[in-house]
């Protein structure tokens, strides 16, 4: 069985492999951010709460994210960035 890199294995090749895949989809600075948060394991509540937004702006991100990715939801963007990495 191969080892798969977990999101906080080896954190600065992970920032860098997650910068190039962020703007391979060209997403913005507050698309990043909302990313990063979730492939932290946080819930969009907890996002707009720590980057004192609106949940509606959050969940305004996640669906550019989802529309710029061609996911269709949160699992399926985490399991797609996972997987890239």
């Amino acid at each position: 069985m191969t080892h798969r890199p977990a999101v906080h294995d080896h954190p600065r090749a992970h920032v860098r492999r997650l910068a190039r895949w962020s703007s391979s989809f060209r997403l913005s600075a507050a698309e990043r951010d909302v990313l990063a948060a979730l492939l932290q394991g946080k819930r969009p509540i907890e996002i707009a709460a720590e980057r004192e937004v609106a949940i509606s702006t959050v969940r305004s991100q996640l669906k550019r994210l989802f529309a710029k990715t061609g996911c269709r939801g949160q699992a399926d963007l985490i399991r797609r960035v996972l997987q890239s990495l």
